[in-house]
């Protein structure tokens, strides 16, 4: 009797201890075989056009020589945050009544060459013809602004048809068409005002003081470059944060009558805390005066606060 007693008493405690050996190895941390997350491949962007335009937004022809007109454009660098763009290379086509011209350089390497890996302003050659090239870095943003010669050939009529097309890393990714007709001819008696924003210059950068803000001063002048007198005016001046465009202030400033080829200047002061903007200012902001051309009465300039 107590030898069965004692048998049972073995056959527990041996179903016990193999439970436990069995819950052990169930608690034990497996171990995972892991393999590292492949890296990300670079982030890249592309260049696109911002804007294509040309000063005056008419040709005109002189008599006996060639005339000039300014071809202007703006591009910028798009992508994800933190990317870049490769090589910017710009090809142009100049298609009038006469001729058809097409020309193409590698931008990001003319000004390499030219003027060194660091430089924020340079003058490159473009088919033998003079370029000026503004490179702000912190926006991603190239501005080339070149000319164009309007000949006195007769036979030349018409409009100037320009086409502009953008390549990243010899890639097409952005084009333009622009359409430069001739300026009316309207007599003398009949001749209107037209007012513009003069070329205003704004540093690319300003330094925040110790309060995280920086004094904008600048100053800009508003022209009638048409045949009449203009009458009395307004001129609006926008900052905006860039990019996304929201107004951070304004001002708008009586402008007085003026002769033709005259000008009126207005002093800017604002203060601004660090970050991107755009200033834009806008002659006849409010249309009072009726002129020969309404399409050419906004220049912006771009900017950035910094901290020291």
């Amino acid at each position: 009797m107590r030898r069965a007693f004692f048998f049972k008493i073995i056959i527990l405690v041996g179903i016990a201890l193999l439970w436990g050996a069995v819950q052990f190895g169930y608690s034990q941390p497996q171990k995972l075989i892991t393999k590292p997350f492949p890296k990300p491949p670079p982030q890249t962007g592309t260049w696109k056009i911002v804007r294509f335009w040309t000063e005056p937004s008419c040709y005109t022809k002189l008599p006996h020589r060639d005339n000039l007109i300014k071809i202007k454009a703006i591009f910028e660098c798009r992508g994800p945050r933190g990317s870049t763009c490769k090589d910017l290379s710009i090809k142009g086509a100049w298609d009038s009544s006469i001729e058809s011209v097409t020309k193409e350089v590698n931008l990001t390497k003319a000004v390499i060459d030219t003027c060194g890996p660091g430089a924020t302003t340079c003058f490159v050659l473009w088919d033998s013809e003079k370029m000026e090239v503004r490179i702000a870095p912190r926006l991603k943003r190239i501005s080339i602004s070149t000319v164009g010669h309007i000949s006195p050939d007769p036979s030349l009529v018409g409009d100037i048809i320009l086409v502009l097309e953008v390549l990243t890393g010899g890639k097409r990714t952005d084009a333009r068409k622009l359409i430069v007709p001739p300026c009316s001819r309207e007599p003398e008696s009949e001749g209107k005002p037209d007012l513009v924003v003069e070329d205003f210059e704004v540093a690319e950068v300003f330094k925040a003081g110790p309060d995280k803000e920086a004094d904008i001063k600048f100053t800009l002048s508003i022209k009638n470059i048409g045949t009449s007198p203009s009458g009395a005016s307004y001129a609006d001046v926008v900052f905006e944060t860039y990019p996304g465009g929201s107004s951070v202030y304004s001002d708008r400033f009586h402008v007085r009558a003026l002769s033709p080829g005259s000008t009126y200047a207005i002093n800017l002061f604002r203060r601004l805390p660090v970050g991107n903007y755009q200033v834009c200012a806008i002659a006849d902001s409010t249309k009072v005066v009726s002129e020969s051309d309404e399409g050419n009465n906004q220049k912006c300039r771009f900017f950035s606060v910094r901290r020291r």
